[in-house]
């Protein structure tokens, strides 16, 4: 299962290149983050 967190950081304007930050890694998640998981159980 891959866990992936997009993160939108609003003190940038749109196509600088810290607006959107993403993170993913192939760990099971747990706790609240089981909400943003995508893929098969």
């Amino acid at each position: 299962m891959t866990t992936v967190w997009i993160y939108v950081d609003t003190r940038y304007q749109v196509g600088h290149p810290d607006h959107l930050n993403v993170f993913a890694n192939e760990t099971p998640s747990r706790g609240r983050s089981d909400v943003l998981t995508y893929g098969a159980n």
